[in-house]
């Protein structure tokens, strides 16, 4: 079973909350809560995803947080409510905009709540992972798991810089965190930048484009090999995009640059865009970088 989250989506990026400004963001009394549960990293009932054993190593290795237990989807059902326990769980949000169907696969970081369900759990830092396929799609023919289970354990460490950010900070506003990670871009200059071909937009789709404006330590990679870095925790930095780039697609395509050894957020930013050709790293993300 793959839970349908409405409105909850991703707690750090301020487009989202514009759009879903209804998602229950956990205060900071919730955030210290969530350090005395149990977590339970609950399974996809999808049939032949490969998530389960991704995220079963990744947390293995990598959850430091909290004690925690792999779970049942069916686990889910019973226990949401309990608010001893927080929750690992991969949802599909879902909306309609300029009548087209948006639906995206989430990683779900939420506390136990005795409300209606998904929507209403207090939030810790959800994490967008792909768009998937849209009701005019097979379903079959939807690769989106591919776009992110070799990000699976960097983003694991992700979740849990994030919840450690909002903790130390106080933070309780997705404009505020938006802005302290951002004030982290000017470092990016200063470590080794992976990016692989998909990631990158057709204007800054080699290196010698992007060295044109962009003349720091940076490498394109095939993601066997940025695969390899992130399972080892590799002291490199990477992008995350999250945009639909199957031909036809319109939206918003969003983009973060993220350590693989420790999860922290370096670069975080966002644009609506018509074609696919504006999809990925752009001419304007790297002037960003180089300031």
């Amino acid at each position: 079973m793959r839970y349908l989250n409405i409105i909850g989506l991703f707690i750090f990026c301020l487009i989202f909350t514009k759009t879903f400004s209804q998602v229950s963001i956990a205060t900071p009394d919730q955030v210290d809560m969530f350090y005395k549960t149990t977590t339970y990293v609950v399974k996809d009932g999808k049939p032949f995803s490969l998530f389960n054993s991704y995220m079963k190593e990744a947390v293995e290795l990598n959850w430091k947080l909290t004690k925690y237990k792999i779970a049942e989807d069916k686990d889910f059902e019973k226990l949401n409510q309990r608010e001893d326990l927080s929750f690992i769980i991969l949802s599909e949000a879902a909306y309609t905009e300029k009548k087209q169907t948006i639906k995206l696969d989430i990683l779900n970081v939420v506390l136990g709540h005795k409300g209606k369900g998904l929507d209403d759990m207090p939030d810790l830092g959800s994490v967008p992972l792909a768009y998937t396929a849209s009701d005019e799609e097979s379903e079959s023919e939807d690769n989106s798991e591919d776009k992110y289970l070799y990000k699976i354990p960097a983003i694991i460490k992700l979740i849990q810089y994030q919840i450690g950010v909002i903790k130390q900070n106080k933070i309780n506003t997705p404009q505020a965190l938006m802005d302290y990670h951002n004030k982290f871009t000017k470092d990016i200059k200063n470590k080794e930048l992976w990016l692989i071909a998909e990631d990158l937009s057709p204007e800054m789709n080699s290196l010698e484009k992007i060295k044109k404006n962009y003349s720091y330590n940076v490498k394109i990679k095939t993601k066997e090999e940025l695969e390899d870095a992130i399972k080892r925790g590799g002291d490199i930095l990477f992008a995350h995009v999250v945009a639909p780039f199957e031909e036809g697609h319109k939206g918003k395509c969003w983009k973060f640059v993220v350590s693989a050894k420790d999860g922290k957020i370096y670069y975080i930013e966002s644009h609506e865009f018509i074609v696919a050709d504006e999809v990925g790293l752009s001419l304007k993300d790297f002037k960003k970088l180089a300031q």
